[in-house]
């Protein structure tokens, strides 16, 4: 695995997350806001299992939004 790909990978989940409010995403995923607000503002410190809930909460709403 190339090392800018993790880095792509997370620019696209910041996009994501930004489509969302950050208390939804709190709600969904469980995940502190302040975790949420840190990571939509372009800091790069969080935790892979965090990472992982809120990829989750996006997939989840993102599924609810096309449902409506």
């Amino acid at each position: 695995m190339m090392p800018d790909a993790g880095a792509l990978d997370l620019d696209e989940i910041r996009t994501q997350a930004k489509e969302f409010s950050t208390k939804r995403l709190s709600r969904q995923s469980g995940v502190a806001r302040s975790a949420i607000m840190n990571f939509k503002r372009g800091r790069n410190t969080i935790q892979p299992s965090t990472l992982r809930k809120l990829t989750k909460a996006i997939h989840d709403l993102e599924n609810k939004k096309l449902q409506n």
